[in-house]
């Protein structure tokens, strides 16, 4: 298996998760630990597990990759050099209250960057490239703390959403004289706001159609799409406003179950006749 800077970015949050304050060689040891455990590298011929495992057993480039990714990590206020009062300096690092509040999330944090995408990818077989582009850049901003940027993009990612599940409802509809009705709704007003509005109102009409899970869903839609469309008209305009990490942390961190359910319904307006 492939273990590149992504994969090792998510070994070290695990680890974390069992080890939240220690040396760094004791945190490189585990981690070389786990990409043994999780068939990412082969162990050196004749070890066994009694003889422990040590950042040595890992390829020069990961460990440099290993250094770099901790400082990044305490860049992003998730570790702090120290691990107590009398030892408050390097070697010795422990998390942060953020950063134990990060590796306790039960979903992907978008600080485990490669995992968070990959976790978007496998929703379907085929995501869509502008808005997989906009999502990235979203990601990438909130990493690097840039926290209205994500925001922005994030909502511009969300905006595609929108526009993928006009397209598709309007291929659901059954006759010409009813997607011509419903482009002529739409196109009353080229506000994104406007045209989910005129969506939502026919989904709500044939909710009942969809699986019941389903059409349970579609106020979660709503809900989230109008969440993070207010947030990026903030972020988007001159308003003055500055997001703070927890805020931009919420809505990449609930981003996922959204999509996931975008998806769900794209799926089944492909095949439905409405």
């Amino acid at each position: 298996m492939d273990m590149d800077r992504e994969t090792l970015r998510h070994l070290l949050l695990e680890y974390l998760k069992k080890d939240d304050r220690s040396q760094l060689t004791t945190i490189y040891n585990g981690v070389a630990e786990t990409a043994f455990k999780e068939g990412y590298i082969e162990p050196p011929s004749g070890h066994t597990a009694s003889q422990g495992y040590s950042e040595e057993m890992l390829p020069q480039d990961s460990r440099m990759q290993l250094q770099e990714l901790t400082w990044e990590l305490i860049i992003q206020g998730i570790l702090t050099p120290g691990a107590n009062s009398a030892n408050p300096n390097l070697p010795f690092v422990r998390l942060t209250e953020y950063g134990r509040k990060c590796v306790d999330e039960n979903d992907v944090l978008p600080h485990d960057y490669g995992t968070y995408l990959q976790q978007i990818k496998s929703f379907s077989s085929k995501t869509d490239a502008i808005f997989l582009l906009y999502l990235t850049e979203s990601v990438q901003a909130f990493i690097k703390g840039l926290y209205n940027s994500s925001i922005l993009n994030l909502g511009i990612a969300s905006e595609q959403l929108t526009l993928l599940l006009i397209t598709a409802y309007k291929n659901a509809l059954a006759t010409k004289s009813a997607k011509q009705k419903f482009d002529e709704a739409i196109n009353k007003a080229r506000h994104i706001a406007y045209q989910f509005d005129e969506l939502y109102k026919r989904l709500e009409v044939v909710k009942g159609k969809m699986p019941i899970e389903l059409g349970q869903d579609i106020a979660m839609i709503r809900f989230l799409e109008n969440i993070v469309r207010q947030n990026r008209n903030d972020a988007g305009h001159p308003s003055g406003r500055s997001f703070e990490r927890e805020e931009a942390l919420a809505l990449l961190v609930t981003f996922p179950h959204h999509y996931k359910t975008v998806v769900k319904l794209l799926k089944w307006l492909s095949s439905a006749t409405i």
